[in-house]
């Protein structure tokens, strides 16, 4: 069953990828919710590719329970990502890049509705950590025999998945799957991963949006002063 373990590496692996360059070059808009949900089904197809090629599938994905341990891992690593961000974000400006919010991507999501934002997030928390993490590394060390490769791998295909926002933002996306693999290696928990990664990208994707668009409303009268 090494095959099919194999064939859903790939896919765990390179899926993601495939699914943005089509919508780069069919135009399809990668944000609208028929195209995230081509993202559940690559997560799924996965999952079926796991379970088929047998052995204690589950857990190698990481499939456990949250427990206490795994729940304090989950809070400290999305504080550890949140922490970092705005010296990420001046190092991306040193280096010649645009801060998150300044990015076509970023303007474009936070346009969305509420609810249609709030999809985009558990999307991405859930369908990435399967991918990346939970079949990346988990089901990834038992197919290479060691977990460091594993980690590199997944870890060099999640930064590439997030082509779309531009090179400099990948130092954000690097940290970010970093601390995200090292979770899943200390407690072997897919749960805490899903977590952390809803926690990380529901402060950029929801309150960052959220907290800007009060910004303008407060400042727009007095621009009506002057």
């Amino acid at each position: 069953m090494t095959t099919t373990l194999s064939i859903g590496l790939a896919l765990a692996l390179g899926g993601q990828i495939l699914l943005q360059l089509s919508s780069k070059a069919f135009r399809f808009d990668s944000f609208s919710l028929p195209f995230r949900l081509s993202f559940w089904l690559l997560a799924l197809a996965v999952l079926a590719l796991a379970a088929y090629g047998g052995g204690p599938w589950l857990t190698r994905i990481g499939a456990e329970p949250l427990g206490w341990l795994s729940l304090i891992g989950a809070v400290v690593a999305a504080v550890a990502t949140l922490a970092i961000f705005p010296s990420l974000q001046r190092l991306q400006k040193i280096l010649g890049g645009k801060g998150t919010e300044q990015t076509e991507s970023f303007k474009k999501i936070a346009g969305l509705s509420a609810a249609h934002r709030a999809f985009l997030v558990v999307t991405a928390a859930v369908v990435e950590e399967i991918l990346y993490r939970g079949y990346g590394i988990g089901i990834g060390r038992h197919l290479f025999g060691n977990v460091s490769v594993a980690v590199g791998i997944s870890l060099l295909l999640f930064v590439g998945s997030h082509f779309r926002w531009g090179i400099s933002h990948l130092i954000s996306v690097f940290w970010c799957g970093l601390v995200l693999s090292l979770l899943f290696v200390a407690t072997n928990n897919l749960f805490a991963c899903i977590l952390a990664h809803f926690v990380i990208d529901a402060f950029g994707v929801l309150l960052l949006p959220w907290a800007m668009a009060r910004k303008r409303a407060r400042e727009a009268p007095l621009a009506h002063e002057h």
